[in-house]
């Protein structure tokens, strides 16, 4: 009798705990800017509880951040995004790809031959369950009635002969950009453009505007034009950010969103940085 009780006191105690750890889960539509350093890693979940994760930063930091972040029972994440083959977005990326069930990878088809990479397509190839697709076409996902996750650019086959001449010799000009929506809100994610696709994009109409922009390049001078800021017109900014970070972001970057009014936060500064598109 007794040791039924203790079983029963054990239960309910582990149900409080589980659903007292599920209610902090359960906030809604957030998008999370982890701290991963000098690197991108951006998660999402939806309402719906879709997981999504941008890019992985530049090592295995993003494991620990995806613990804190979703609930501990929950090993999918719906949708992987890799902007580009750069080692500071795959490498922890690779490492979600062996300790999480990705179910479907997007990335640019870029061509690149550093180690890191190859050994993601490598895995990707042997992972047969994985969908795979490759962004070379405007895609629009609708995740539910009031989500959509839009890929923007590239348009074209970036290892293609006849792909624009700012993407040769430009890995961070082949990045995958993407405009989430959710209830009239919206958040811009550029990987690491130069001001090249910028102009791109403004010359072929596309719609930049958000309510929040995560800059490009860890807010490098390349990037982050004028008159890409002003289309995009963005309430806030994220820069990711590194305490070795290879002066950026830089400081005519900076000059740029004061001028224009644009509030911007720092991971370096801040931490992680959660914004609820509710």
């Amino acid at each position: 009798m007794f040791k039924r009780i203790l079983a029963l006191l054990f239960a309910i105690n582990l149900i409080l705990i589980v659903i007292a750890f599920s209610a902090d889960h359960e906030r809604g539509f957030i998008v999370r800017f982890f701290d991963v350093g000098q690197g991108d890693a951006i998660y999402i979940r939806t309402e719906k509880k879709q997981d999504i994760l941008i890019d992985g930063g530049p090592d295995d930091t993003v494991l620990s951040k995806l613990g804190e972040a979703m609930p501990f029972y929950d090993r999918d994440i719906d949708i992987l995004i890799i902007s580009h083959p750069h080692a500071d977005h795959i490498t922890g990326a690779l490492a979600v790809l062996k300790q999480y069930r990705v179910k479907t990878v997007y990335f640019s088809g870029a061509e690149h031959t550093t180690y890191q990479y190859l050994e993601l397509l490598r895995f990707l190839e042997e992972q047969k369950e994985i969908v795979k697709v490759k962004v070379d076409h405007p895609i629009n996902l609708q995740l539910s009635g009031e989500t959509a996750l839009s890929f923007l650019y590239p348009d074209f086959d970036v290892s293609s002969p006849l792909a624009p001449s700012f993407i040769k010799n430009n890995l961070n000009n082949t990045s995958v950009v993407v405009k989430l929506t959710h209830k009239g809100h919206s958040a811009l994610l550029t990987g690491d453009i130069g001001k090249e696709v910028e102009e791109y994009m403004l010359l072929q109409g596309v719609d930049v505007s958000a309510h929040l922009l995560k800059i490009a390049h860890q807010g490098s001078r390349f990037s982050s034009g004028e008159p890409f800021l002003r289309a995009v017109h963005p309430q806030f900014v994220v820069i990711f950010v590194g305490q070795n970070n290879y002066g950026h972001p830089h400081a005519e970057t900076l000059d740029r969103l004061r001028s224009l009014g644009i509030k911007f936060l720092r991971t370096d500064k801040e931490g992680d940085i959660e914004f609820s598109l509710e």
